[in-house]
Order: structure tokens, then C-alpha cells, then sequence
């Protein structure tokens, strides 16, 4: 456990995926009454009230909701909402005015890839005075069966062209490194790139798919227009579709370096997408 009995640590977005992963985490190195769980929905985090979390209302659209969370708060942990990525920045660095308002002393948040000087958020958090780290997220690994099966036509893969090889990341290795900076086991500072062990494409993904299950997959490239074509034959709706390869052109922006952060904040080694591919397993 981690002796630092005068702290307080609260994370935003508690009730969700990344926020209850974190909140678990985060109980394993601090005792649960030096943690505040904020949510637009308090009664859902009524189990960890009752284990003695202090849990807090909060909406990143009522800033002085968030001034009130972060009471007595020393070290945050900001966690974006699902909103759109225009909406998300203003909650974020409304979150940061409400931080420093409330004496907050150290900033951890999630962050997209490359957001260097020049991001809102970043820019935010340098001229907030404020000890901070945001930590970059790439795309998360539990989407590989969603991609590798709705692309799937068959014994082929569609894979649109120039999509990018991501550094796909779990859930638990980017909230297990998030929450060793919040605690400050782990002294990161600044922007740092979260990623698994390697960048692989689609079609790499489908290739690894077929060596481990020892099944072919074919993998065809084709531009986006007629992927999306090939997948509305196939009897998918066209909204489905053009959503599916829309979100997989997105890869692009997410094709970065393989980082060592989460190796350098938990003390292990990100987890391997293989374990994924070989519990997926195609229906006839």
C-alpha cells in the first residue's frame, strides 16, 4: 500500500470501462478513504461506497459540479467522456480551471496519440502551474475480434487501403499505468505515448490469425469504397458499414512508435495481442 496517508486521489468517469478498471487498481495502492469516485451517476458506485470510496457527483458540463468533486482533491485523474472530440477538449480543460481552483497539486489525464504543445488540452495543463501527466491512448485491443469479424467475408478479410498498423493496447495496461502516475508510484511527467508490445495492420492481424489457428484467411485489400461495397453485399446495411471502414481509416492517426511506458510505469510487460487472436474463433 502506498504510505502517503495525506493524499487524495479522485478520478472523473468513474462508472466507466477505464474508470472502474482504475478504481480497482487504484483501491490495490491506496486505502479506498483517501479515494473520490466522481460520476454524473453516484448510485452506480454504490458497492464502492459501501467499501469506503468517497463517491461524488460531477458533470464535466457543470464546472462548478466538478469544483465541488475535487474538494479537498491533491491528484486527479481526468478520464474523457464519449463525447465528441471537439466537446471532449472543452470538458477536459474546464476540468483543469476546476482542478486548479480547488488546490489540486498534480494532474494525470488521458490523452489522444501526438498530443504534444499546440493541443488545447496540453497547452492547458502546461500554463495551469499544476504537476501533470497525459498519458496517450492508441486503439484498444478488445476491438480486434469487432474489426477481424465485421470485416470478414468467408474465408477472406476486407482490409481498406492505407489504414495504418496501430500499437494495440488493453484496457487493464493503459488503467494499470494510468493509475501507477496518479498514485506516483510511477513518476512520469509531461505527454507520454501508452502502446502495446507492437504495430500491426489488419491484414497482419488476419495473417497472425490464420498461423495461430492454422486456417486460411485470405487477405484482400481493396479502396474503401469497395470494401464498404463487398460488406453491403454481403448483407451488412450501408451505415453499418461505411461506420466500420470509417472507423479503420482512423487507424492512420493512431500508427506510432512502440512505447516502453507501461513496462516503465507498472514494472510489466504490455500484453500481447496473440492472446486475442487465439481465443477468437470464426463461425461458419
Amino acid at each position: 500500500m502506498n504510505d502517503n496517508s495525506n493524499e487524495i486521489y479522485a478520478l472523473t468517469g468513474a462508472n466507466g470501462h477505464l474508470g472502474r478498471l482504475s478504481l480497482n487498481y487504484l483501491m490495490e495502492q491506496v486505502r479506498p478513504e483517501q479515494i473520490v469516485a466522481s460520476t454524473r451517476n453516484p448510485e452506480l458506485l454504490s458497492v464502492f461506497a459501501e467499501k469506503g470510496v468517497m463517491v461524488r457527483h460531477a458533470d464535466f458540463n457543470d464546472p462548478q459540479s466538478l469544483v465541488r468533486a475535487f474538494s479537498g482533491v491533491t491528484r486527479l485523474f481526468i478520464i474523457s467522456s464519449n463525447a465528441s472530440f471537439e466537446k471532449r477538449t472543452i470538458q477536459k480543460v474546464g476540468a483543469i480551471e476546476a482542478a486548479v481552483e480547488s488546490g489540486v497539486k498534480h494532474i494525470t489525464s488521458t490523452s489522444l496519440p501526438n498530443h504534444g504543445p499546440g493541443s488545447p488540452v496540453i497547452d492547458k495543463l502546461v500554463s495551469s502551474g499544476i504537476s501533470w501527466a497525459a498519458l496517450g491512448m492508441n486503439i484498444w485491443m478488445d476491438g480486434v475480434p469487432y474489426f477481424l469479424n465485421s470485416l470478414r467475408i468467408g474465408e477472406r478479410i476486407m482490409v481498406p487501403e492505407g489504414t495504418g498498423k496501430p500499437c494495440w493496447v488493453s484496457h487493464e495496461d493503459y488503467a494499470r499505468t494510468c493509475v501507477s502516475v496518479l498514485a506516483g508510484k510511477a513518476k512520469l511527467r509531461g505527454f507520454h505515448e501508452v502502446t502495446g508490445p507492437e504495430s500491426l495492420g489488419l491484414s497482419e492481424l488476419a495473417q497472425r490469425w490464420s498461423e495461430i489457428h492454422r486456417r486460411k484467411l485470405e487477405v484482400c485489400t481493396a479502396t474503401s469504397d469497395k470494401v464498404i461495397e463487398s460488406l453491403v453485399d454481403n448483407g451488412m446495411n450501408l451505415d453499418q458499414a461505411s461506420g466500420i471502414v470509417g472507423y479503420c481509416e482512423m487507424f492512420k492517426q493512431f500508427e506510432i512508435p512502440v512505447s516502453g511506458t507501461v513496462e516503465k510505469a507498472t514494472g510489466r510487460s504490455p500484453a500481447s495481442v496473440n492472446e486475442v487472436l487465439r481465443s477468437l474463433t470464426f463461425l461458419d
